[in-house]
């Protein structure tokens, strides 16, 4: 058809619109027929390419899709539909970063696109940004209270932050109203989900021998059955459970994992990791294995292992992001900077929009003495996501080896560090005596023999995630004298919109998470941050005598050193004397550790994430 006879406005607009009837219908070649001669009219060029990227979307042409679509964009950039088209392609690519700016272009130009709402907490979810993909599912459901998937999605998020009393109501309501067999399997293994995190175990394995009945070949479920079986005792029918989904599925990673960190919990080295190995003789993709078992050997600092597990997966499958990442953070810690930084920008020439990425690379920039471009860096990955911790911790470190006053006014490690010494709980005289009792509670759940691969802890354990609201009669008692503190201490930050900590501030709030800690002899703390929380926490249950010598600083809390040698003169800003009864509050991008020591006697502690609401 040639564009001679296509002059008229009613005369494009037909077959542009007989071309998308045909797209509808699937019929490909007449599309492409009717699409190009509108292709040399001006004013039909960008819906003809609009239609045209919808095409190779449908095609899964995903990178054709994408040019065609911003073609469209640059001739008319007012397209929120087209916008929005961008964003899922992007997604699909694994470019979660130009997927969140799509999405929110899109919502700018329509203030209530649903699906745009939608699509972008998704987005925000997978990218791991789980405070800002709750306020965008809460958007959701302001515009269509009863839309199930966000209901669910939700949930989703209330659970990786910690709140399962949030989470029940919503998994609940949409179980009510699910009549298929998949999704109703998927709720009720999410609701004993929910129940383990409060150590509610019994019931967790009664909704997820449920999820079974309903779909027995539930591969989430059956790791999750092992997990449960672990927390109440059954150690050996666990490990057995998690080989038998392994031997059903080999390239399930949560069982992998899930199996190798009982095993090095239970000290049985000679088993740990060997599933890994063992699988990758059975499939022919072994990258997800050798990234798996990466991961794990990066956690126990076993790093010239981890770079060659990380290199044969980009043997494999040379443009994927998280071996590009792993390698790159094995090569940092070998001290292989140089190599690292290479690897880095490689990543980010791939992906520059992905906040976890480019905090990476800041981090390594630093242990190379380059604190300006780290700076640079963390800048650029908070335009991607404005309250990250990572991002914040490493820009904040960055600014004092520059002597940049700023980091002052981000960290305040005098200001913002809130020391309180609580009262005792009611229907207790005193604090000895509360602690003496919550104590021995504690410790039923401190039966590992070392602690966890994915935790700050050494010399020691941790358990007994979930804490709030698990229905614990010392623990309630406990959060009511916490709530009170931390209302008061958000109260208390200055009224700063634009400040990354004070900004947050609002009228209400709620925990992400709350576990127990119980640290022995030479037993401290990794410096760490909270990447999931605004305001972190350290409550202390008992301390060793030693502690109380303000000059060693036995088992201190310290504040401000990095994990890393970044050139600092005195990396640690300020130190806290722990004391039973005494709840310490700090922003959760702070970076902070314990001091070791040597004592017959443990240190017990609990701590929480607090975030707004």
């Amino acid at each position: 058809m040639s564009s001679h006879y296509l002059g008229t406005n009613e005369a494009t607009a037909a077959v542009l619109a007989q071309a998308a009837q045909n797209l509808n219908l699937g019929n490909t070649a007449a599309v492409e027929q009717m699409l190009a001669p509108l292709l040399e009219i001006p004013a039909a060029k960008p819906e003809a390419l609009r239609l045209l990227g919808l095409l190779r979307h449908r095609q899964g042409r995903l990178a054709d899709a994408d040019e065609h679509y911003r073609a469209s964009l640059e001739l008319r950039p007012a397209q929120a539909d087209v916008l929005f088209a961008v964003g899922n392609v992007a997604r699909q690519r694994g470019h979660l970063g130009e997927a969140i700016a799509a999405f929110r272009d899109a919502i700018k130009l329509r203030t209530h696109y649903l699906e745009a709402h939608f699509n972008l907490a998704v987005a925000l979810q997978e990218s791991g940004d789980l405070p800002a993909a709750e306020r965008s599912y809460r958007t959701v459901l302001w515009l269509q209270p009863s839309f199930t998937p966000a209901l669910q999605g939700l949930a989703g998020v209330l659970i990786d932050l910690g709140r399962p009393d949030e989470a029940k109501p919503l998994l609940r309501r949409v179980l009510a109203e699910t009549k298929e067999p998949d999704k109703a399997a998927a709720l009720e293994h999410a609701l004993g989900v929910v129940h383990q995190m409060q150590g509610q175990y019994d019931v967790a394995l009664v909704h997820n021998a449920r999820a079974l009945a309903l779909k027995p070949d539930l591969a989430i479920a059956q790791a999750a059955r092992a997990d449960l079986l672990q927390h109440t005792g059954h150690t050996d029918e666990a490990l057995n459970t998690y080989r038998a989904v392994i031997e059903r599925d080999p390239l399930n990673m949560a069982a992998h994992a899930g199996l190798n960190t009982l095993l090095y919990r239970l000290g049985r080295d000679a088993e740990f990791l060997h599933s890994f190995d063992a699988s990758a003789l059975r499939t022919r993709n072994n990258a997800p294995l050798h990234i798996g078992k990466a991961n794990l050997l990066m956690k126990i600092e076993r790093f010239a292992e981890a770079r060659d597990e990380y290199a044969r997966a980009l043997a494999t499958e040379p443009n994927n992001l998280s071996a590009i990442m792993g390698l790159a953070a094995a090569h940092s810690g070998l001290k292989s900077l140089g190599e690292a930084i290479a690897i880095f920008e490689k990543g980010v020439a791939l992906q520059p929009n992905d906040a976890n990425l480019l905090a990476g690379f800041a981090a390594t920039l630093l242990q190379a003495r380059d604190a300006e471009r780290a700076r640079e860096v963390a800048l650029q990955a908070l335009g991607l996501r404005p309250y990250d911790q990572s991002a914040l911790a490493l820009l904040g470190i960055a600014y004092r080896v520059l002597g940049d006053d700023r980091d002052e006014l981000l960290t305040g490690y005098d200001r913002l560090v809130g020391v309180f010494d609580l009262d005792p709980p009611d229907g207790f005289s005193s604090m000895t005596d509360f602690n003496y009792e919550l104590a021995a509670y504690l410790d039923h759940f401190q039966t590992d023999a070392r602690g966890h691969l994915d935790q700050t802890v050494r010399g020691g354990t941790r358990a007994a995630t979930g804490l709030f609201g698990s229905g614990h009669m010392l623990v309630d008692r406990l959060r009511v004298r916490i709530d009170s503190v931390v209302r008061r201490y958000i109260e208390g930050l200055a009224d700063a919109k634009d400040h990354p900590y004070h900004g947050r501030r609002t009228r209400t709030f709620g925990y992400s998470g709350s576990w127990s800690s119980r640290l022995c002899d030479r037993g401290f703390h990794l410096n760490h941050i909270h990447p999931a929380g605004w305001i972190s926490s350290a409550y202390y249950i008992a301390v060793p005598d030693q502690s109380a010598d303000d000059q060693a600083k036995q088992g201190w809390l310290k504040f401000g050193e990095p994990p890393w040698d970044v050139g600092l003169s005195e990396p640690v800003k300020r130190t806290i004397q722990p004391s039973p009864g005494r709840l310490v509050l700090f922003p959760s991008y702070m970076w902070h550790g314990t001091t070791p020591f040597r004592s017959e006697q443990s240190r017990s502690t609990i701590a929480f994430d607090v975030v707004p609401r």
